[in-house]
């Protein structure tokens, strides 16, 4: 894996609180940091995801799921045979 340096900037006192947490839980800044981010993304991708979920299914008529299903059960029994 190929490391990146990022230079943020962000007031001291904010610095001072990530710090202390840090230390709390025996990582450091930038570990924290990293942390923080990939839970970000991982929970906009969620939500993405979940909303991307919840289209499907609202036009009855474009989510036909029968085909898929008839579908999914002719693949299995021509595996079978």
């Amino acid at each position: 894996m190929s490391l990146k340096a990022l230079t943020l900037r962000i007031e001291q006192s904010l610095y001072d609180e990530v710090k202390s947490f840090a230390q709390r839980e025996n990582s450091s800044v930038n570990s924290f940091f990293e942390k923080i981010i990939r839970e970000k993304i991982r929970k906009e991708e969620d939500k993405l995801l979940f909303d991307e979920f919840s289209i499907v299914g609202q036009d009855q008529e474009d989510s036909d799921v029968e085909y898929s299903l008839l579908a999914q059960k002719e693949v299995i029994y021509n595996e079978k045979s």
